[in-house]
């Protein structure tokens, strides 16, 4: 049986913790395929571009990168992975689910920056220091980080947030995985070099 060891970080009561996942070959062989499935068709690029996509809950930034950058662009989003990860491996404990959704999240932000790929990901962007910290780590990688706003009708934003928190039992997660997904990114970026 082949195993792979990989590195999650995990916060418990305010303490970084790494621990050790395994995973056996069959497990691995699918969480490869999301992966890959990320990865995708973006190509390689002398000067990537970073993405990030902000504005308020239910505005519209999911669509508008699935409808103008999922061609050009590796999506890096916690939800997302999950949900494909929840599709695939559905009896699964909900604790075995995070952690192979947190392991996809940090091979494909890996895999995605070391080869220099287009990558876009999504922010409230209710916290300005900690964006502009990630596009200053991603510029230092080489990346031409920016970012975008997105609005929409304050009436059409709360009906489309309340029609999702009554329809999705995965929505109403969206502020925890956002952390996870820019904590990552931002980790990344900060422990791999680049000074």
């Amino acid at each position: 049986m082949s195993k792979l060891y990989g590195d999650i970080q995990k916060k418990n009561n305010s303490t970084e913790k790494i621990r050790t996942l395994t995973f056996d070959q069959d497990i691995l062989k699918s969480l490869s395929e999301i992966i890959e499935e990320y990865l995708g068709s973006s190509s390689l690029q002398q000067t990537p571009h970073a993405l990030i996509v902000t504005g308020p809950m239910a505005s519209g930034k999911t669509t508008t990168i699935k409808e103008k950058y999922i061609s050009t662009h590796v999506y890096i989003d916690h939800d997302d992975i999950l949900i494909k990860i929840r599709d695939k491996f559905s009896t699964y404990e909900v604790e075995k689910l995070e952690d192979f959704t947190m392991f996809c999240l940090n091979q494909i932000i890996d895999k995605s920056v070391s080869t220099k790929r287009n990558i876009v990901f999504e922010s409230f962007g209710n916290n300005r220091e900690r964006l502009y910290s990630i596009m200053n780590s991603l510029n230092r990688f080489g990346y031409k980080a920016e970012s975008i706003i997105i609005n929409c009708d304050i009436n059409e934003g709360l009906r489309r947030q309340l029609d999702r928190t009554q329809t999705s039992e995965y929505y109403p997660t969206c502020y925890y995985s956002e952390e996870l997904t820019l904590d990552s990114i931002l980790s990344y970026v900060s422990v791999s070099g680049k000074n």
